[in-house]
């Protein structure tokens, strides 16, 4: 479901983040999301957005969202 796919996608944004480094490791999770996410509902627009996220934390909030936004 949503939750393991999000839980997922942010285990790997940390262990990018580790071996790479926050600026370089979530720029390449930019398009680990799309691929992850790629059939689900609402990923166009997540797509989207995560192309502006720059931080760990910022990747957190906007997968919390979409969690919150598909879940509605």
């Amino acid at each position: 479901g949503i939750d393991g796919l999000t839980a997922m996608i942010l285990r790997h944004g940390r262990m990018q983040v580790e071996l790479k480094g926050e600026y370089l490791g979530i720029r390449e999770m930019r398009k680990h999301v799309a691929w992850y996410t790629a059939g689900y509902p609402e990923s166009a627009a997540l797509h989207r957005r995560v192309n502006e996220v720059e931080t760990m934390e910022g990747l957190e909030r906007l997968l919390q969202g979409y969690k919150i936004q598909v879940d509605a």
